[in-house]
């Protein structure tokens, strides 16, 4: 289950960086970001950028952070990323053959992505 991250907040300026390795992924957190700020009070100044970390953590793709290079030194600096739920989660076998077939269950292309939402839009945890 998910907290909501804008309970944690104390400073007046927040930056997110968001990992996501297409739209779908940053349509998903950013729509989650903004849910989440709705039930709690936060009046600060709200900046993000888009890093894709998880798809290539030795070589991650640092063109997104320059905005992280602009912010004041007292603003709270905030990984997100989602994790894909898979029926590997539930299974209590050994993966079938299909199973991984279709690649890394956690790491969905776009379109993979979409048929994911489409059967179970709760496959995602923030």
């Amino acid at each position: 289950m998910s907290e909501n991250p804008w309970q944690s907040i104390k400073s007046t300026s927040v930056l997110f960086i968001v990992d996501a390795e297409h739209r779908i992924e940053e349509r998903l957190l950013m729509q989650w970001l903004s849910a989440t700020k709705n039930e709690v009070p936060f009046n600060g100044d709200v900046s993000h950028c888009v890093v894709p970390i998880a798809h290539q953590p030795e070589d991650i793709q640092t063109d997104g952070l320059e905005l992280a290079l602009e912010v004041s030194p007292d603003t709270l600096i905030a990984p997100v990323r989602i994790v894909w739920k898979t029926k590997l989660d539930t299974l209590k076998d050994k993966p079938r053959f299909r199973d991984i077939l279709g690649g890394n269950p956690r790491r969905p292309s776009a379109r993979r992505a979409k048929r994911i939402l489409k059967k179970d839009s709760n496959a995602v945890q923030y």
